[in-house]
């Protein structure tokens, strides 16, 4: 899955920085690859920060943990991209149009100020400054964080990940106005549930599996701040309602892999504060979805290609291998991953 991120990213000058971002789609074409658009919702775009701020946090993790200057590299590549697609009051604009750098500013995933790609900028900047303390990234997050309180919430999922990304920079500088915004947000995450069941929505039954991560952070703001009824509920949603779907296997007619790495870091987060086995069985488990533990008996992560395809539907495993499927996978296998074998000077 690196391999395939790597063949995914282009380089990029824009106004005479060199940066890069990942293609967001790639499709089989015979034995090659070839880099598709986005356009799903009509015309969106060739890259989006949404792909490049989750690719930098996630080489940022692997240059922290095992110092790959290649990793090191590579992330600083995105970040400019991530900086670049940033407008002054804080806010993203989320997809280039093409690879001459033109931000799509009117798209309906790619307007200045969305949740979602504001939430995975301000996560990007918040691990530029936890690796490299890097004050424009630290000076660039608080314009984001100020303007995303500013803006009324109405899925818990991406407030999840905007405390997720500050609680993890509270780790790194023990700021209390970190910390105490963190706490503010799970306290709302906290407030959407169902007789228990944390939501993504007012409207929701049964939330989407896709960026579930509300069990998770509150069990890490617990590690901080005791909170007896965050815990109740963030147990009662794993136990209750995404375990028996980790145990089946995502028996559902279709999976991607967005919806299996969010529930690997539901049963990491649960386990770390809590210790409990079976959390540490859950997160095994629900990786084991990549190496074929799963509807289609069929491995999604393919480890000789080095890529993880975009899902699963219908019981088969799709041919195709786009960025988020690919960030999302290595997300999940973080630890499994053969980081220091890694050679990407030498893929074609």
């Amino acid at each position: 899955m690196i391999r395939q991120l790597w063949r995914l990213t282009y380089a990029l000058s824009l106004d005479e920085v060199s940066m890069c971002a990942p293609a967001v789609y790639a499709e089989r074409k015979g034995r090659a690859w070839v880099l598709e658009r986005a356009d799903e919702s009509g015309y969106e775009g060739v890259a989006c920060v949404d792909d490049a701020a989750r690719l930098a946090v996630l080489l940022l993790r692997a240059y922290k943990r095992f110092g790959l200057p290649w990793a090191r590299d590579w992330a600083h590549g995105l970040i400019e991209f991530v900086k670049f697609m940033q407008e002054d009051d804080g806010s993203f604009v989320n997809f280039i149009l093409d690879w001459d750098g033109k931000k799509n500013y009117h798209g309906p995933t790619s307007y200045p100020g969305g949740q979602p790609w504001l939430a995975r900028g301000l996560w990007a900047l918040a691990w530029h400054y936890i690796v490299f303390e890097d004050t424009d990234s630290l000076d660039r997050l608080r314009r984001s964080v100020e303007l995303y309180l500013s803006q009324s919430h109405k899925f818990m999922d991406v407030n999840a990940l905007v405390a997720y990304a500050l609680l993890e920079l509270y780790d790194h500088t023990h700021n209390q106005d970190f910390l105490g915004i963190a706490m503010s947000i799970c306290e709302e995450i906290a407030s959407h549930h169902n007789n228990g069941l944390l939501l993504i929505s007012d409207h929701d039954v049964y939330p989407h599996l896709w960026g579930y991560i509300q069990p998770g952070v509150l069990f890490k703001a617990c590690q901080h701040i005791a909170n007896p009824v965050w815990l109740d509920l963030a147990n009662y949603s794993l136990r209750s309602y995404l375990a028996p779907i980790v145990r089946s296997g995502f028996d559902k007619t279709t999976t991607i892999p967005y919806e299996v790495s969010s529930a690997v870091l539901n049963f990491q987060l649960a386990y770390e504060h809590t210790a409990d086995e079976e959390f540490s069985a859950l997160y095994t488990k629900a990786k084991s979805w990549f190496y074929g533990d799963n509807p289609a008996k069929s491995p999604v992560y393919d480890r000789n290609l080095g890529m993880v395809y975009d899902g699963i539907d219908n019981k088969v495993v799709s041919k195709n291998s786009g960025a988020e499927s690919n960030i999302e996978g290595a997300m999940a296998l973080f630890d499994d991953l053969p980081w220091h074998q890694y050679k990407l000077s030498e893929i074609e």
